[in-house]
């Protein structure tokens, strides 16, 4: 979790105990807090994992409908997650890899009738308003752009634009 905040912090431009204090008060902190709770909890013997379950699902709930964000706790979510801002997040992947940030409007999730997920690579980052959906692997270093609705396979190192989203080769310089 400290990784977490520090990554957050790195990206806002704060620094200091009170930059790490405001930081960790912000609702996607907590959301990621909550989600981070319950990727523990599972690893628990089964008693003391259903005194966690009664006491997590009801948090789960009201940082749902407080802040707008729902990540699932199935998703297996690497180091260093982010979620930037609030309001209309959800999060919902087989696997998703270090580095992830992810802004407002930002759904990842599966489309009605598939059974499988999507599965996001290393340092990745959904702008504002993106749509990821389906069963398909976004590679490592990408970007998908504000507003794209991705439903096919990213490959490493592109950036994925437009409604179906386009991709673009990305230039590491």
């Amino acid at each position: 979790m400290q990784e977490d905040i520090t990554k957050k912090m790195f990206l806002l431009g704060k620094c200091g105990a009170l930059g790490w204090l405001s930081t960790a008060l912000q609702a996607g902190t907590i959301a990621v807090l909550v989600f981070r709770f319950a990727r523990w909890s599972m690893q628990l013997p089964t008693p003391l994992k259903v005194c966690c379950s009664l006491f997590y699902f009801p948090l789960f709930y009201l940082v749902q409908a407080y802040t707008g964000i729902s990540i699932q706790a199935y998703t297996a979510i690497g180091r260093r997650f982010v979620v930037l801002n609030q309001d209309c997040i959800f999060v919902l992947a087989e696997h998703i890899g270090d580095d992830f940030t992810a802004c407002e409007g930002v759904t990842v999730g599966n489309i009605r009738g598939s059974k499988r997920l999507p599965v996001i690579g290393n340092n990745v980052y959904l702008e504002p308003g993106c749509k990821v959906l389906g069963h398909l692997t976004i590679g490592d270093n990408v970007v998908v752009r504000a507003n794209s609705l991705v439903l096919t396979n990213v490959p490493s190192d592109s950036i994925a634009l437009g409604n179906p989203a386009r991709i673009l080769k990305r230039s590491l310089t």
